[in-house]
């Protein structure tokens, strides 16, 4: 008689003495790292935990929950080169107890098990195989409790199989993200959000908007997202949602990035960052001249007034020229003359009746603005 024995170890494959037996329906249950928990490298090890080019990722979660709202979770597990997959995940409260409902949404490549009073979600045999290259998906529904039990932090185990049939070969990574209370703080930054030129010495409003918060936090990155942060103002109202930011004049970087926090309570927080660098300009040390006339013909613009240095541009509506301005011996008239950089002379670029944006650029970064209306 023929004995079929299922031992189902680890995220993916099984050896029974010198007989293997080639099973993906699922890891035994508390293989995600969670506390108290082990890992499927204690199956799978021919590598160390966390040690490959891979990854797992719990995908989709809100920043906080509201009481018995249903919530898609996915589930991601990537490496090149690798052939079958696996995963196991669970959610616990701050006291490490189960928490909220899973609903299983597509049993072809999911199921559910429970173990000590823990609830978890897996891979299924079916599961195990992806369409996809170098990648893995699973999706499935998390129903948040009734009423607020805290954070939640869901943990996750995955596997990257080379798919040989044996525990050998196989890469094993565990992650965690965290689902905050409904009455936890939320903030979303405005402004800057990236993108932005911002020059020093002068005020630039920073925008957000949050809830739950008790008071609010702003940080500077100014050589991007690996810099250690400074901070710009703290222990702001709890209903403040901007700040007018007095710009250093000698902070100039083309990375930074600006993080605003929420203070909640119970020493809960949340922060987030612009999303992407922005530019601040230094200072101006030379104020940008003073334009007290302008004449245009076909082939020159006059400017007179004041402030002008030898490298003083001039743009109109942003196209520049091919050659500086001259500027007299008095530095009071600035005269260009040449052709723009679309090949316009100056009457082409300011015909008669038109109104045309001047700017006067010193090389410090001073700079005049001025709307000119040819006669």
């Amino acid at each position: 008689m023929n004995r079929y024995i299922k031992i189902v170890v680890c995220l993916a494959f099984f050896v029974i003495t010198s007989v293997v037996y080639g099973f993906s329906s699922g890891p035994v249950p508390g293989r995600t790292g969670a506390p108290g928990e082990l890992t499927c490298v204690d199956c799978h090890d021919s590598f160390e935990l966390n040690r490959g080019s891979g990854r797992v990722d719990i995908l989709d979660l809100p920043k906080t929950y509201s009481p018995g709202q249903r919530i898609k979770v996915r589930v991601s597990v990537q490496q090149n080169n690798q052939k079958l997959w696996g995963f196991q995940l669970t959610a616990l409260d701050s006291q490490e107890k189960a928490v909220g409902q899973f609903v299983i949404t597509d049993p072809i490549k999911t199921q559910q098990l429970t173990d000590n009073g823990r609830f978890y979600v897996e891979h299924t045999k079916e599961g195990s195989k992806s369409t996809q290259p170098r990648s893995m998906e699973w999706t499935f529904d998390w129903i948040a409790p009734d009423v607020d039990q805290g954070a939640v932090t869901f943990y996750a185990s995955g596997n990257a199989a080379d798919g040989l049939g044996n525990s050998e070969g196989d890469f094993i990574y565990t992650t965690s993200a965290q689902v905050g209370a409904p009455s936890d703080p939320v903030i979303t930054l405005g402004s800057p959000s990236g993108g932005e030129v911002i020059q020093g010495g002068k005020p630039f409003t920073i925008k957000w908007s949050s809830t739950n918060a008790l008071s609010h936090d702003i940080l500077i990155q100014l050589n991007g997202l690996t810099d250690i942060p400074k901070t710009i103002a703290s222990g702001l109202a709890s209903n403040t949602q901007e700040f007018l930011w007095s710009v250093p004049a000698n902070i100039p970087t083309m990375r930074a990035r600006i993080i605003v926090v929420a203070q909640g309570a119970n020493s809960r927080a949340d922060s987030d960052v612009s999303d992407k660098d922005f530019t601040i300009l230094a200072g101006q040390q030379i104020p940008g001249p003073t334009i007290t006339n302008i004449k245009v013909t076909e082939k020159k613009l006059t400017v007179e007034g004041s402030g002008f240095t030898l490298q003083t541009l001039i743009t109109v509506n942003g196209i520049a020229f091919n050659s500086p301005p001259k500027l007299n011996s008095t530095a009071s008239t600035l005269t260009q003359k040449g052709t723009a950089t679309n090949g316009n002379t100056v009457g082409q670029l300011i015909p008669s009746k038109s109104t045309v944006r001047l700017l006067f650029v010193n090389p410090d970064g001073g700079v005049t603005e001025k709307l000119y209306t040819r006669p």
